[in-house]
């Protein structure tokens, strides 16, 4: 499991084994968003620094869209 809180501290993603990645309301723990895509374990997620986008990185060298955020695949 791996989690990021956005810079401005308002939310925090969160993302796993699932392959999904979730994006919660860090004052109440609402679910906000949840993106899907990755074939393989999310390792990693991590904001911009406007906290506007959001990035995962996957065993599968795979970033599919998410929140605010075009996806493309690493090293063929």
């Amino acid at each position: 499991m791996c989690c990021a809180f956005s810079p401005d501290g308002a939310r925090v993603a969160a993302a796993g084994l699932d392959r999904q990645v979730r994006v919660f309301d860090a004052g109440d723990g609402a679910l906000l968003a949840c993106g899907e895509g990755h074939r393989r374990p999310v390792l990693a997620v991590a904001w911009s620094d406007d906290a506007l986008r959001l990035i995962s990185a996957s065993e599968d060298k795979c970033a599919p869209p998410e929140v605010g955020m075009v996806g493309g695949c690493v090293g063929g």
